[in-house]
């Protein structure tokens, strides 16, 4: 199959060890339309990425937050060194709402950017990447405000999920279409994480 589509890698300023760090935050759908199969690769897919942004030659300078939604959200997992956590596993249930996650999203990254930083961290731009398998509205001004202080990345699973919503999400507008095989989503999520990992490496 032809490689899967992946946010185009951007240079970043400093080397490792020059004291960025940045924040990834996974937003995964676990609404009752994601059980079962779908489920399980999304759980498997999560622990790929942790596994990616926790290379060891990064040196912690990618933390992870997990935000979990349905008709709500529920924030898993706060700016922690995704090697020293074990990834929260999502169990579905009820309907889906889009707007929820996208303000715990806007929270999270607004507290990591704010955060006292005695360190003196360059903090780069925050990463975003939601999933979803299903519809629902969501609020031009949520959209927006995520937009201002982080990059998000779009993946539909499945073909019944709201791609138009979801492209509008998305800071390149696009979407990225993944069929309900596991295989591609954890090829989708372990390609998500080597971009983060080897942009960091490649930074003069």
């Amino acid at each position: 199959p032809p490689p899967l589509p992946v946010t185009q890698k951007r240079a970043l300023p400093g080397k490792l060890g020059q004291g960025n760090q940045q924040l990834a935050v996974l937003l995964r759908d676990r609404s009752g339309s994601m059980n079962g199969a779908k489920l399980a690769a999304l759980n498997q897919a999560s622990i790929g990425f942790q596994r990616e942004i926790a290379d060891p030659s990064l040196k912690n300078c990618i933390l992870l937050s997990v935000i979990d939604f349905n008709q709500g959200a529920e924030l898993r997992c706060s700016a922690e060194v995704p090697s020293q956590r074990t990834m929260p596993e999502a169990i579905c249930s009820g309907g889906t709402n889009f707007d929820a996650p996208l303000k715990l999203a806007l929270d999270e990254v607004t507290k990591f950017i704010n955060q006292p930083n005695p360190g003196g961290w360059n903090f780069l731009r925050s990463q975003v990447i939601i999933l979803s398998d299903g519809y629902a509205p969501v609020t031009d001004r949520n959209i927006a405000a995520l937009h201002e202080v982080a990059t998000v990345t779009a993946v539909a699973y499945g073909a019944d999920a709201d791609h138009g919503t979801l492209a509008r999400m998305a800071s390149d507008g696009q979407v990225h279409a993944i069929g309900t095989s596991g295989d591609q989503l954890r090829q989708f999520f372990a390609e998500v994480g080597k971009t983060m990992t080897s942009t960091f490496n490649a930074a003069p």
